[in-house]
């Protein structure tokens, strides 16, 4: 495009409809411009990336521009958490969603903590098997500089490994400069996995530690957690989820929430972390 010829531009993202402005650009030799894309959905389905391009022409100069877009189903926080010394707490978040429509709402938890504690060497490891069954919606593995010796002075690392004792794959990793470490999967497969802490900086004679574990689902009677949301919901429109729960004072607890469309497909999940420890 030069500066006696406009550029034109055309675009085409399948499922959507797309708006360019400027209508056109003229541009000096070496000289440069932006514009500005808004696009609406139309039939592109959620939760699926959708590729196109804006081209502009001034028939015979062509300069291109990939799209991408992504409509989400909903927009959700992917964690919420909340401390208190009770056993006994209410909660409220929001969601956005891009449709209308119903939604379901589910909750499962909340789940306590297992503890389990030991004392590690500097430049040695320690591993802690966890058995995950199937139907399991997340696996978290965590430490806290609360619960080591040392505090933050101490340098623990964990990693993940989707077999017992060490063995497989690494599945997930924290490396901090402290010892506060979290891993958490989710809808992990069903099998054993293995937490290994390795003690990158310790105290003389090494640190003692307290290795925190969940595995939230499937579900086993009642729910301390109770969920509550909106059967509908609109596109653009937000939306709040309240929880609810009554559990012993005294520990870590973890629950999760999901949601799900129209035709039962899950959106998304929000994990519940709370702390009464």
């Amino acid at each position: 495009m030069d500066d006696s010829s406009p550029g034109l531009p055309s675009a085409t993202l399948p499922g959507w409809t797309v708006s360019v402005s400027p209508a056109s650009l003229t541009l000096a030799p070496g000289a440069s411009a932006s514009f500005n894309v808004a696009i609406t959905r139309t039939s592109a389905a959620l939760n699926t990336w959708t590729f196109g391009n804006v081209v502009w022409s001034d028939t015979v100069h062509t300069v291109t521009s990939p799209l991408s877009a992504n409509a989400a189903g909903f927009v959700a926080p992917a964690e919420v958490s909340d401390t208190r010394p009770t056993g006994r707490g209410t909660k409220v978040y929001q969601i956005i969603s891009t449709y209308t429509g119903s939604l379901s709402v589910s909750g499962i938890g909340l789940v306590p903590a297992t503890r389990t504690t030991n004392t590690v060497p500097a430049g040695r490891a320690q591993c802690v098997d966890v058995v995950v069954p199937a139907g399991a919606q997340v696996a978290r593995f965590q430490l806290f500089n609360a619960d080591t010796q040392g505090g933050s002075s101490s340098d623990l690392d964990l990693d993940v490994f989707n077999g017992p004792g060490g063995t497989g794959t690494r599945v997930g990793s924290s490396g901090g400069p402290t010892s506060d470490e979290i891993v958490t999967l989710r809808s992990p497969a069903a099998r054993t996995y293995s937490a290994c802490i390795t003690g990158f900086a310790t105290p003389v004679g090494g640190a003692q530690y307290t290795l925190s574990t969940w595995v939230v689902g499937p579900a086993v009677g009642v729910q301390t957690m109770r969920v509550s949301g909106p059967a509908s919901v609109y596109a653009s429109g937000s939306a709040s989820i309240g929880l609810g729960w009554s559990v012993p004072a005294g520990a870590r607890y973890l629950g999760n929430v999901t949601y799900a469309d129209p035709a039962s497909t899950t959106l998304g999940s929000t994990i519940v972390f709370v702390d009464n420890h």
